[in-house]
């Protein structure tokens, strides 16, 4: 009985055995047929695929000479004038040029075994400059004859090729000679009569609008104050954003003793940076007179900007990119701002340096290499060795300043103090100089 027990169980094992084989080769087959299946559906998604569009690129040299011809300009349209484009191109020709071959090859058909006409330098940089001017995507597409993704594909490598061009770097003045240099420029266009001498630019901050950007928090770009989301954090404001300025701030903390820049009140009052008086400080009407004087210095960064936002009109509206992307467009415009002027040798100067020094304003001084205008600041100046705090020096600067206004008999204009109730306080409460600017 027992026996017959053991034989029955071998038997249903061996049974069950051969199920569990016949189930695995089951499997198996299925598995194949399912992968070649897939593998045919792809095949078959492949050979139906529809053919790239064969777009008509636009021919810069025809591009060209159409504005030759016709009332409108060049410089209308590409936002700068054909002699410095010419000269953009040379510079950027190597790092916006796509490879021919591979872009033939991804829109080969029956049709056209060649493919399409390849995308050159010229399209790549008429579409950046043209992006940056407010055109969109989708007019530049029509434009230059190309597709959408291949609008983003140039903008992209054009504001690349920007970034990492070491040509179009923002420089400063690096030697005593050039420093020297760009301060007797701003003595020239200043009617303090270098009583500001030494005033070497003026700062500011820049609000740059976007939308709500894509990342974990959105919210730390929203400005309470401006309604509207920022490029940076909203709570970055002007001073917070200038001690992050490493580079910047070196370069300020090596400036030349008498040499200082010029920012509004969201500054801290040093050596190196006058700012306006302001609370009831500016009852005072020398103080006032201090404050009409330094805002047409410190307006030139204002109209900066606005330079800057009308050649690159894409700032007239909020940008629409990633936050890193928004980055590299205001680096690319403001690289650009600077190339533009510097190529087609802009002067804003209103008075001549020769003129100043004719007239006696500005003494000359001899230095090693040229003569420069030292002005009225170059004899006993305090410097941060004599004070302890730098804002101490800064406060002897500034009242150095104002006794040398009050020596020369400088007033605020006529109008000016009725425009502002005979020179009574605004009612603004910002105590930054702004009602004196705004006459300038």
């Amino acid at each position: 009985m027992d026996r017959q027990k053991r034989d029955l169980l071998s038997l249903l094992l061996e049974e069950e055995e051969e199920d569990l084989e016949i189930i695995g080769h089951f499997l198996s087959d299925l598995q194949l047929l399912i992968k070649h299946r897939q593998k045919k559906r792809r095949n078959l998604v492949k050979q139906t695929r529809a053919p790239k569009f064969a777009h008509q690129r636009i021919d810069f040299e025809a591009e060209r000479q159409k504005y030759v011809e016709s009332s409108e300009t060049f410089e209308s349209r590409y936002h700068l004038k054909e002699e410095t484009y010419d000269k953009l191109f040379e510079i950027l020709e190597k790092d916006i040029t796509f490879d021919t071959t591979r872009s033939r090859a991804s829109t080969t058909t029956a049709e056209r075994p060649n493919g399409n006409t390849p995308i050159t330098p010229h399209h790549v940089l008429m579409v950046g400059l043209r992006f940056l001017g407010g055109d969109s995507k989708r007019t530049l597409a029509d434009v230059v004859g190309i597709s959408s993704a291949s609008v983003d594909r140039c903008i992209n490598t054009f504001l690349e090729a920007i970034e990492n061009c070491r040509d179009l770097d923002i420089k400063l003045p690096s030697t005593t000679d050039e420093i020297h240099r760009h301060v007797d420029e701003w003595t020239a266009i200043s009617t303090a009569r270098g009583a500001f001498h030494g005033f070497v630019g003026a700062i500011d901050g820049w609000l740059c609008a976007i939308n709500k950007p894509t990342c974990p928090n959105p919210a730390d770009y929203f400005s309470g104050h401006y309604k509207c989301f920022v490029v940076a954090p909203g709570k970055c404001n002007d001073n917070r954003a200038f001690q992050r300025c490493t580079t910047l701030q070196r370069w300020i903390y090596e400036l030349p003793p008498g040499v200082f820049l010029g920012g509004d009140n969201a500054y801290t009052l040093e050596d190196t940076m006058m700012i306006p008086f302001s609370g009831s400080q500016r009852q005072e009407p020398i103080n006032r007179t201090y404050n009409f004087l330094f805002s047409q210095l410190r307006i030139r960064i204002e109209m900066a900007f606005g330079l800057l936002t009308t050649k690159w009109r894409i700032f007239r509206r909020n940008l629409d990119c990633s936050v890193t992307k928004n980055c590299m467009i205001i680096k690319a415009a403001a690289r650009l701002h600077n190339f533009v002027i510097d190529a087609e040798d802009v002067n804003y100067r209103t008075t001549s340096l020769d003129d100043l020094l004719r007239s006696g304003q500005v003494l000359a001084h001899q230095t090693q290499n040229t003569t420069t205008a030292i002005g009225y600041m170059a004899n006993n100046l305090p410097t941060r060795d004599d004070c302890r705090l730098a804002s101490e020096v800064g406060g002897q600067i500034r009242d150095r300043i104002v006794s040398e206004i009050a020596d020369k008999g400088l007033t605020r204009p006529e109008h000016n103090m009725n425009r502002n109730n005979n020179g009574a306080p605004p009612t603004n409460g910002r105590g930054d100089g702004e009602e004196t600017t705004a006459a300038v």
